[in-house]
């Protein structure tokens, strides 16, 4: 009987050690879960400027955030078939106004935080000199094809084509155009030489060194640029804090730097 009970005492003993050198210290469980994430959907002319907010959020250890850029067509489409996002931040009023009549936006959460300026771009080795004024020939300014965002959908675009337009060289062109799914595409098709010329946002040929800028559209030649984000249907709340950077001097410094035009702000 005396055996058994030490028996018995040693085994307890055992397991209480084993226990407690596998019992996890107050708070630890806490600590080792990941943040929640954060899904952003933005406009691809704002990647440099998203993805360094991004970084910067996720140092500060509010959460952990997950980036998609496309065409704000493409993304608005994206949340219409149900992809989960908590921002979404665009460069066409039109797509936002689309996302609000469905609902999948959060009512009085869209803000404006920046604009930009339209311009012709081409080769960096293979230059040409252009005024955009009405009457205007694009045509015979350059060979080959006008890399362009999809007219019918891609903001820059859209925009290109009230441009074009507006010079009365739309018809005369429309023939040579090259489409892509957003504007970082048609930056892609200028800088490896596979178009002579090009239109995209100002901030975007400032990330290329393959391409030069040939001229800027005047802001009257096409509706006002203005990029604006909003948080989605459901939107975690840190969401919410993700929005406001951009209007906080570190977001406003970030968009300054890239070429971005603050709110009032005008070429």
């Amino acid at each position: 009987m005396q055996t058994q009970s030490v028996k018995t005492l040693c085994l307890l003993a055992v397991l209480t050690v084993s226990a407690m050198g596998t019992a996890t210290p107050p708070g630890a469980a806490a600590q080792d879960k990941e943040p929640a994430s954060l899904t952003v959907f933005a406009a691809a002319s704002m990647t440099e400027v998203v993805t360094a907010l991004s970084e910067s959020f996720d140092r500060a250890g509010r959460t952990r955030t997950k980036l998609s850029f496309a065409s704000s067509a493409t993304l608005a489409k994206q949340i219409e078939s149900g992809a989960e996002a908590d921002v979404f931040i665009a460069v066409d009023g039109a797509w936002m106004d689309y996302l609000d009549k469905k609902e999948l936006l959060v009512k009085g959460s869209r803000s404006d935080f920046a604009g930009n300026v339209l311009v012709l771009i081409a080769p960096a080795n293979k230059p040409f000199t252009f005024a955009p004024v009405p009457g205007a020939d694009l045509a015979a300014a350059f060979p080959g094809r006008l890399a362009v965002g999809d007219p019918e959908s891609v903001p820059a675009g859209k925009y290109a084509r009230e441009s074009l337009e507006w010079m009365h060289c739309w018809d005369g062109l429309k023939s040579r155009l090259a489409p892509s799914a957003d504007v970082r595409s048609t930056l892609r098709l200028v800088a490896t030489g596979e178009t002579d010329a090009g239109i995209v946002y100002r901030t975007d040929a400032a990330v290329e060194s393959r391409v030069t800028i040939v001229a800027a559209f005047p802001e009257a030649s096409h509706k006002p640029i203005v990029y604006s984000a909003a948080l989605c249907r459901g939107a975690k709340a840190q969401a919410r804090e993700f929005i406001a950077l951009l209007g906080k001097p570190e977001g406003r410094a970030l968009l300054a730097k890239q070429g971005f035009l603050l709110p009032g702000q005008r070429e």
